[in-house]
C-alpha cells in the first residue's frame, strides 16, 4: 500500500485545521482528509488473484478496476490462443493504474482510499 509519510500527514492536518466549517468541499481538503485516514491503514493488504485455464482459454480475475494497458499486457504475455480478464472479481481493491499512468497522473493515481496500491502493483 502507498502510505503517507509523517510529513505528508502533518501537512494534511494543517490543511484540515485551516479548512473550517465544511472542510470537504474543496479538492485539497478532500485529499488532506484521505491522507489522514490512510495513515492508519495497514502496510499491506491481501487480495485474491485468479488465473484459470480451460483448454486453450485463459481467464484472469482481478479485484480491481484494471487499466487497459495492464489487461493488454497480460493478454500479450499469455501463450494461450484465447484469453480475457475479469475486473472487479472476488472483491474490490479499487483502481489498478499502470506505472505509466502513475507517471502521467490523474485522479485514479492520487493516493486515496480509492487508489492505495503501490505504483508497481
Amino acid at each position: 500500500m502507498r502510505k503517507p509519510t509523517e510529513n505528508e500527514v502533518a501537512r494534511a492536518k494543517e490543511i484540515m485545521a485551516k479548512a473550517g466549517g465544511n472542510p470537504l468541499t474543496k479538492q485539497d481538503h478532500v485529499y488532506a482528509n484521505e491522507t489522514i485516514l490512510m495513515a492508519n491503514f495497514p502496510a499491506t493488504v491481501k487480495l485474491k488473484l485468479q488465473a484459470m485455464r480451460i483448454g486453450d482459454l485463459g481467464i484472469a480475475a482481478v479485484p480491481c478496476e484494471v487499466f487497459t494497458e495492464i489487461g493488454l499486457k497480460l493478454k500479450q504475455d499469455s501463450p494461450l490462443k484465447s484469453k480475457f480478464i475479469v475486473s472487479l472479481a472476488n472483491g474490490y481493491n479499487h483502481y489498478l493504474p499502470s506505472v505509466e499512468h502513475h507517471r502521467l497522473g490523474g485522479y485514479e493515481t492520487w493516493r486515496a482510499q480509492s487508489s492505495y496500491l503501490e505504483v508497481g502493483a
